[in-house]
């Protein structure tokens, strides 16, 4: 891919560039879509949300008729430095094992993905290779940042309609998603971390995180580099990637959901290619769902990342595609639609 070679080691001044060539939706491929939704064998407006998603979807793929015929699951997996200070509640080495669970197709997501169809891919970011420490020091240089947001970007270069994100970490990784959300967006820790147990004990590091990092640059890339881990890192060039090739996405938890928040700290419109899968349990989760302006297509209470809220969307997003395209009009049946 053209701007992940563009990307790798380079400044985020590069990065910016990408920013400003996102598309826009293709307003005709949405007005073909209303057109059709009008006369479709059903009241207008009975379908609920799922005429406002074929109606979206239709307006990122740039197609009348939207699909979800090759949905992609992309995790993934890093560590963060911080994880040595702090009691975690998982094995060391959870994080690899669980990458070695989604390679052999034990996880929870692999079951969703054998059940839409869609394509599974989990990435290991140097997860023998902790960021580090950010309550010392920028958890990652500039360089290596920018390597990781270009990772995200080749990990979908295979091709798909609909892409979820999602990854796997240990605890840390929430802490270091809250710091981000600290400094991206304000609030206290203890904001941001409500209902999340382990966090919630472990906020201290966050307060002194922030406290390090949050007068040196509040541009929101050094603010990743600063607090993030590659994982999330590797999202924002995933979403990124996505934008510019018109591929909607679908957002899995609070650790995915910070790292989009980084594009939309910059602009809100940065992100209005993405939903969010599922609802969270956790406060701060759904504050942070509100502050980007989203309303998840499920509301199941997932909190165990590793992409399932993000997959357990697609069956929405594909019912809304089915129906527009498959459902017969009134005319085809003879009929006067009740707006005639």
């Amino acid at each position: 891919m053209e701007n992940a070679d563009a990307l790798s080691g380079m400044p985020f001044d590069d990065v910016r560039g990408v920013l400003k060539h996102f598309p826009a939706p293709d307003e005709a491929a949405m007005a073909a879509v209303k057109g059709r939704n009008a006369e479709l064998l059903k009241p207008l407006g009975s379908l609920g949300r799922l005429e406002e998603l074929a109606v979206w979807l239709a307006g990122w793929q740039g197609e009348s008729h939207p699909h979800v015929n090759k949905p992609q699951i992309c995790i993934f997996a890093a560590e963060h430095g911080v994880a040595a200070k702090i009691a975690l509640p998982v094995a060391e080495n959870y994080t690899s094992k669980m990458v070695e669970a989604m390679a052999s197709g034990g996880a929870a997501v692999n079951q969703l993905a054998l059940q839409y169809g869609a394509g599974l891919q989990a990435f290991d970011l140097a997860v023998d290779m902790p960021t580090d420490d950010m309550t010392e020091k920028a958890a990652l240089s500039e360089q290596d940042c920018a390597a990781s947001m270009a990772f995200g970007m080749e990990a979908i270069a295979t091709g798909c309609d609909v892409l979820c994100i999602g990854t796997v970490s240990r605890p840390a990784a929430t802490l270091s998603a809250v710091a981000l959300c600290c400094l991206l967006f304000g609030g206290d820790p203890e904001d941001w971390c409500e209902g999340f147990d382990k966090e919630t004990e472990n906020g201290e590091f966050v307060r002194m995180a922030v406290q390090l990092h949050q007068s040196v640059n509040a541009d929101p890339f050094d603010i990743l580099r600063r607090v993030g881990g590659r994982e999330m890192a590797a999202v924002v060039g995933a979403v990124m990637a996505a934008r510019t090739q018109r591929i909607p996405v679908i957002l899995d938890d609070f650790v995915v959901l910070a790292a989009a928040g980084v594009l939309a700290a910059i602009t809100p419109d940065n992100i209005s290619h993405c939903l969010v899968g599922s609802q969270s349990r956790s406060i701060g989760a759904r504050k942070l769902i509100d502050r980007l302006g989203q309303e998840p297509l499920t509301s199941l209470d997932i909190d165990i990342g590793q992409g399932v809220g993000a997959t357990l969307g697609l069956p929405v997003l594909k019912a809304a595609a089915d129906l527009h395209n498959e459902m017969a009009t009134h005319h085809q049946m003879g009929m006067m639609s009740d707006e005639q």
